[in-house]
């Protein structure tokens, strides 16, 4: 091939390839074109599209619901958490006001330790005498300097828990063997009136009454209600594990045992 040839080869080869990037860039030009014409219109809703997206809006607007990029929080359950948040205050108020109050019979206590004896005043049933009674009556007197022990009456202790199994007498005998007790009231009822209890206390100088801090409800009402009015009520924890019921249902389960291994006479 001359050199002429080789130069009408380079300018025939050139036009092809000028003419075939005229076509591939008109070509991307067109696709470019009808892409964005798409993405436009998908940008923008139809006319139907747009009248349920603003029904849906007013919709959720008229339901109390209030939207966001992240959540969807209804009016009722907001209002339910503020009914929660209500509560969790009035509760911590009452733990306050508790608090108060205890913390105002302490320092009374120990007011009245420096001028004189304080007497402390306790009663129950203490049937079949057990270490949680003398527990009670230990935590009991670490409040004061003497405790007194009420001893509930039979009679009154049938009317609202049934027959205790040990007599009066030997209730009482089983409390004043207890070295943290200092005196012992015999036939105190089960239920004590706001008037009886007055009557007590000051015939007997009492300052305080403690009591477990298990609730004593009986016919719904709560027997030292009275005298926490008077603020002269304080509570001491209850020794768990034992009971005088718990006690007894431990004899019966034994006596029932004891009977399934003995032979049946003939």
């Amino acid at each position: 091939m001359t050199e002429k040839d080789q130069t009408w080869t380079s300018i025939l080869f050139g036009g092809v390839l000028g003419v075939i990037s005229h076509i591939l860039f008109v070509r991307l030009y067109r696709t470019n074109r009808s892409t964005g014409a798409i993405n436009k219109n998908e940008q923008q809703p139809f006319k139907g599209e747009k009248e349920a997206g603003s029904k849906e809006g007013k919709e959720d607007r008229e339901g109390g619901c209030v939207s966001s990029s992240t959540q969807r929080i209804s009016r009722k359950e907001l209002k339910h958490k503020l009914d929660q948040v209500r509560k969790e205050v009035i509760h911590l108020e009452a733990e306050l006001k508790e608090m108060d109050r205890l913390g105002k019979l302490h320092d009374d206590i120990a007011e009245r330790k420096r001028g004189r004896k304080i007497r402390i005043f306790m009663d129950g049933v203490f049937d079949l005498m057990h270490y949680g009674h003398v527990n009670a009556f230990r935590l009991g007197r670490s409040l004061g300097h003497e405790l007194v022990v009420g001893v509930n009456s039979s009679k009154t202790i049938m009317k609202c828990k049934g027959p205790p199994v040990m007599t009066d007498e030997e209730r009482c005998t089983m409390v004043r063997a207890c070295r943290f007790v200092d005196e012992v009231i015999e036939d105190i009822p089960y239920v004590m009136t706001t008037e009886y209890l007055e009557r007590l206390m000051k015939r007997h100088q009492i300052d305080y009454v403690v009591h477990g801090d298990d609730p004593v409800i009986v016919d719904g009402k709560d027997v030292y209600a009275h005298v926490k009015k008077m603020g002269r009520y304080l509570s001491i924890p209850r020794t768990e594990g034992v009971s005088t019921t718990d006690i007894v249902g431990r004899m019966l389960l034994c006596n029932s045992r004891t009977l399934a291994r003995a032979p049946s006479s003939r």
